[in-house]
């Protein structure tokens, strides 16, 4: 399983972690601020996909391209 983190575009400190099921049939994502607070909400964010589908390991990687949220609001839903 994969763990994949992008910044969001236009934002200072602001990232998306997704991973896709093991089937394949849906995304499970979190909304995270850089700081230890992020720092915990991604390990959280792991560990309950490592739980959920009992998944041995889990790989975490940060790709350079950016998120470019289509709705406005949708992000903003996220952050709060």
């Amino acid at each position: 399983m994969t763990v994949t983190i992008r910044h969001v575009e236009r934002s200072a400190g602001d990232y998306v972690a997704s991973s896709k099921s093991l089937g394949g049939k849906a995304t499970s994502f979190a909304y995270l601020r850089e700081g230890i607070f992020g720092a915990v909400a991604l390990l959280n964010f792991v560990e309950m996909l490592r739980g959920q589908f009992a998944a041995p390991s889990v790989e975490v990687r940060l790709l350079e391209d950016c998120i470019r949220p289509k709705n406005p609001a949708l992000l903003e839903a996220l952050r709060q």
